[in-house]
Formats: C-alpha cells, sequence, structure tokens
C-alpha cells in the first residue's frame, strides 16, 4: 500500500487503484483536513476554539501585532504600558504560543498606550495612545526584536482629528497610514512623504464614518491588497466589513453589510489582525486579556462519486477548517463497488 500527505492548491480529483482481486477486502483510509480556498471571508469566520491568555504579562491588552511569517506575537496594553513579545513555534497558531519574557516599556511617551504596529520589514515600531493623542515611532536595530527597540524622538499628534485614537495601520509600502478612533467613530487618511516616517506624515482631510454600524471603533485593519477594510469596537462586540474600489483610498469606502460578532469570546474587544493569506483572524481584548484565534476561509468543496454506498445512505459533508475528518473506503469485487464509512467526524 502507499501512504501519501497532499495539499492541493486548485481542484484535484484522487482516485483509488490497485485493489485486490475480487472475493478480497481491500480499501483505503482517508484524513481529510478541512482547508480554506478564499481568506478575509467574515461570511465563513468561525471561532478555532484556539487562544492565548496574556494576563500574565497585561491585565488590559489593547493593541497587538504579529511579525510578517507568524512566528512573533506582540500585545501593548495600558496596565503597565509595555509591549510583550511571544514566540509561535507553529506559524500565526496561537496554541504554540509562549512568553519570550521580553519586554519594551514606553510610559516615557504615553502611559495609556492603545494600539501598535510594525513597518514591512520589523525594523520601526509605532505606538498609538491616548494620554497625548499621538503616535509614536521606535527603532529596532534587529528586525522584530524588541530587546533592540529604542524611540526615535518622532511622534505624530492626532488631536486635530480625534481626541481618543484608538489604532493606526499602514498601507503596503507606507506612504499611507490610518487611525481610528472612538470619539469621532471615523477612520482618518494620512500621507507619508517618506515611507514609514512619522517626521513626514501630513493628514489628507480624508476620512470614513463607521458610526452607523460602530459607536465605538477600536482598531482598523485592509486585507492584503487594500480593497477591504475591517473595523471592530466595543460597541458592537462585531467586526465589519468595507469595500474600497481604489485600494487604500478611504474616499471609495463603503458598507458590505457583512459583519461577525466576537461576543461569545469577547465583550470588550480592542484590536483586530490577520494572518498573512487572510484565512486566519485574530481578536484581542481586556475583558479577558486574551488573543482569540478564528477561521476567516471559504470552506472547501468536497464531493464523492455517486457511485459510493456511504453508511446511512448520505455522503459526509467537507470537514471544518482546522478539523479532520478520518474516512474509509473498502471493496470486495475488485473495485467495482466501495463500501465508504466516516470513522471520525471533526478530530483536531
Amino acid at each position: 500500500g502507499s501512504v501519501f500527505d497532499y495539499t492541493p492548491t486548485s481542484d484535484i480529483q484522487v482516485t483509488l487503484t490497485n485493489t485486490a482481486a475480487s472475493g478480497t477486502s481491500s480499501g483505503a483510509t482517508l484524513l481529510l483536513s478541512g482547508g480554506g480556498t478564499t481568506g478575509y471571508d467574515l461570511g465563513n469566520a468561525a471561532y478555532s476554539d484556539v487562544s492565548l491568555d496574556v494576563s500574565g504579562q497585561e491585565t488590559r491588552p489593547r493593541g497587538m501585532a504579529f511579525n510578517t511569517d507568524g512566528t512573533k506575537v506582540y500585545i501593548v496594553g495600558n496596565d503597565n504600558d509595555n509591549v510583550h513579545q511571544y514566540s509561535l513555534s507553529t506559524a500565526f497558531d496561537l496554541n504554540t504560543a509562549s512568553y519570550d519574557s521580553v519586554s519594551f516599556s514606553v510610559a516615557s511617551q504615553d502611559t495609556n498606550p492603545y494600539g501598535m504596529s510594525f513597518n514591512a520589514d520589523g525594523t520601526k515600531m509605532y505606538i498609538i495612545g491616548i494620554s497625548n493623542d499621538s503616535a509614536f515611532q521606535y527603532t529596532l536595530s534587529t528586525a522584530f526584536d524588541l530587546s533592540t527597540a529604542s524611540y526615535d524622538s518622532v511622534n505624530f499628534s492626532f488631536a486635530s482629528q480625534e481626541a481618543d485614537p484608538q489604532e493606526i495601520t499602514f498601507n503596503n509600502d507606507g506612504t499611507k497610514m490610518y487611525m481610528v478612533g472612538t470619539s469621532g467613530d471615523s477612520v482618518y487618511q494620512y500621507s507619508l512623504s517618506t515611507a514609514f516616517d512619522l517626521s513626514t506624515a501630513s493628514y489628507d482631510s480624508v476620512s470614513f464614518s463607521v458610526a452607523s454600524q460602530e459607536a465605538s471603533p477600536t482598531s482598523v485593519v485592509f486585507n492584503s491588497d487594500g480593497t477591504k477594510m475591517y473595523i471592530v469596537g466595543y460597541g458592537s462586540d462585531t467586526v465589519h466589513q468595507y469595500t474600497l474600489s481604489t485600494a487604500f483610498d478611504l474616499s471609495t469606502a463603503s458598507y458590505d453589510s457583512v459583519s461577525f460578532s466576537v461576543a461569545s469570546q469577547e465583550t470588550s474587544p480592542e484590536d483586530i489582525t490577520f494572518n498573512s493569506d487572510g484565512t486566519k483572524m485574530y481578536i484581542v481584548g481586556q475583558s479577558s486579556d486574551t488573543i482569540y484565534q478564528y477561521s476567516t476561509a471559504t470552506p472547501a468543496i468536497i464531493t464523492y462519486d455517486p457511485e459510493l454506498q456511504w453508511s446511512g445512505g448520505t455522503a459526509p459533508t467537507a470537514p471544518a477548517i482546522g478539523e479532520t475528518d478520518v474516512l474509509t473506503f473498502n471493496t470486495t469485487d475488485g473495485g467495482t463497488t466501495y463500501q465508504a464509512v466516516q470513522a471520525i467526524d471533526g478530530a483536531k
């Protein structure tokens, strides 16, 4: 018999061959793991029963960020005004996270830090806080290593637009910056003449109100190409999705009437982010001091040959994303007919 492991990147047909002669029982066992075909899909979002408790480091976590490859995650909060660093042995899997015992204080700049972000290569870090209504810029001499961080003595004030700025994020090349706040319930857009350099930032006089969906927005994030925007807040405990007809241009934004509630996990969500392909979403909040992991992928569609004789008479549905179904196929007539059984539904 043969054993193989295969991850399809497009439609594939799997056929059983090499059966034993008629009169002898032979078959195959298939471990079918649920996967997704499209990321950033709030319509198919589901909690993955995976979380990371950060209360040992921060009891009021406000902001969160991953490094580029998902092997590090960072949180910031206004209990001890520190950024804390964790390692993930499996990329973007919170089940494998552990604290690095590495932290960096931002208290000298702001005693109420609410959000954080990195530039594309991890050599710059940004903290936003409500004590000064400003964003602060830091340099990491080793990319994504908090132990090498230092303040650049560079900041940018949002006070003219927002009295309670909560979070910032950037477009892919760092020439645009976006801020969301709970005073104006809006997202604001800024330009940076030098990429990722706050000293070159200026307001574009462009904003987009999310008040009709969220009265207390705490975080904003975009998909990888800037055509979708996501907002979360503690007014509705819900993620809301928007489309931008021109990438990263807030003046072209409109609500998709698509949302996903995280209230069953967190009643005070503070920050949202995705993994690199948008198939996983993460929420952090201060009611439980925990990061929660969700699947946000379109599930793959599985179809079976209609000649298969299923126990119970009905073919099973595709396994949930992140779960594995165990299926067995047996024949006694040399492969003319097969009897199929779902032996395990939803193994982790």
